[in-house]
């Protein structure tokens, strides 16, 4: 039996947020565990639901606080940037901050 990939999705867009956990639920081998609209939020749904990766849309006011947080309170989760100018300055940016990925705007 093959095991999902436990996953949580931050975006305060209400729109993309439900979108993008929908279609990965639809998708075999994902297992959509939380959704978050802020950092708070998102911080406590991963110290319980123990993610393998958590989407975090990086134009969330406070995303550097919920990387830092998933770094302390779940380190074995990956974060994945969503959302970030795609230019040498803010992947060096993101991946100093601890991401393990990035999906740039376009």
């Amino acid at each position: 039996m093959e095991q999902s990939v436990r996953v949580v999705v931050v975006a305060d867009v209400c729109l993309y947020r439900t979108g993008l956990a929908h279609n990965l639920e639809r998708r075999s081998g994902f297992d959509v565990v939380g959704t978050a609209a802020n950092g708070p939020d998102a911080l406590d749904i991963v110290a319980r639901a123990a993610p393998d990766i958590v989407l975090l849309d990086m134009g969330l006011e406070g995303a550097r606080t919920v990387i830092d947080g998933v770094a302390r309170t779940t380190p074995t989760a990956k974060v994945v940037a969503l959302a970030i100018r795609e230019s040498p300055a803010e992947v060096v940016r993101v991946a100093e901050a601890g991401v393990a990925g990035y999906v740039p705007r376009e």
